[in-house]
């Protein structure tokens, strides 16, 4: 592949085949294979190679099955290189831009949804605090409304002694018994 970038040796590669785009197990052959000299950019590049193969090998295993089976088939290449080489790259003719992911832009958008989350934590914390403080209040009224029906139970219980006194001295008397009658006093 030498400077040529992925883009452009996809386009090239695609044009060779009639429009047709490569497997990324053969794309990665062809950009890391030397043909001049005959061997492999670096000694792990075959290794990779192999196991992309091994991968397309077992997806297409797997498409003849469901295509038996008459369920769509999809395969999807873009995550092959995720997969086998440990690492995302960039396929623009696949039509997916895989960037690092300790890219700091993605470092950068972590320490924002950490950030986010925190506040989020923090604000959750204060509505907790913010119930408990109402539930606390709502116990606290509760509680002074069950003393008040206790003091207005005691009143009326002492209004109803009052009157059961009241309505003793009434019937005594409507049945001529004076008040006092048969005390000492006269």
């Amino acid at each position: 592949m030498g400077s040529q970038s992925f883009a452009s040796a996809m386009a090239a590669q695609t044009h060779k085949r009639g429009g047709q785009r490569p497997h990324i197990a053969d794309f990665y052959g062809s950009t890391h294979y030397n043909q001049k000299k005959k061997k492999w950019v670096a000694p792990i590049c075959e290794q990779l190679h192999l196991l992309l193969e091994a991968r397309q090998k077992e997806d297409e295993a797997r498409c003849q099955e469901i295509d038996t089976l008459g369920l769509p088939i999809t395969m999807p290449q873009e995550e092959m290189p995720i997969e086998v080489l440990g690492k995302k790259f960039y396929v623009k003719e696949y039509g997916v831009s895989l960037k690092s992911s300790s890219s700091k832009r993605s470092s950068g958008q972590s320490h924002e949804e950490v950030r986010v989350l925190k506040n989020e934590v923090e604000t959750l914390k204060d509505v907790c605090k913010q119930q408990n403080d109402q539930v606390q209040t709502l116990k606290d009224l509760c509680q002074t409304q069950k003393e008040t029906i206790q003091m207005q139970q005691e009143k009326i219980n002492a209004y109803d002694e009052k009157f059961a006194r009241f309505e003793a001295v009434m019937s005594a008397y409507m049945h001529g018994n004076p008040i006092g009658a048969g005390s000492n006093c006269q």
